[in-house]
């Protein structure tokens, strides 16, 4: 039986999909009520594979949606690796 990853957040799941409305919203929100470190947090974390909001937005081929993650929150979160080793822009080259 399949179990779900728990470990993916809702920016995870936004931005695999390419929702970069939902992804904005979400994180005009966590800066709002929880400040700038808990919005860094919020793009860094990682789910069980090692995938970051950058990694799932680079997945779903959404450039839009990578621009703005990486203006809003810098070049330092496209430096992380998944699992295998890839960065964002290599999951991004891959499309």
């Amino acid at each position: 039986m399949h179990k779900p990853d728990v470990t993916m957040t809702k920016l995870h799941a936004a931005c695999i999909v390419g929702q970069l409305a939902e992804a904005q919203r979400m994180l005009a929100d966590i800066r709002l009520f929880e400040g700038e470190a808990a919005v860094e947090h919020a793009v860094s974390s990682a789910d069980r594979m090692g995938c970051t909001a950058f990694h799932c937005a680079a997945k779903c081929g959404s450039v839009e949606l990578l621009r703005w993650l990486h203006a809003a929150c810098g070049a330092d979160a496209l430096a992380a690796t998944q699992s295998g080793g890839e960065t964002a822009l290599h999951l991004a080259a891959e499309q």
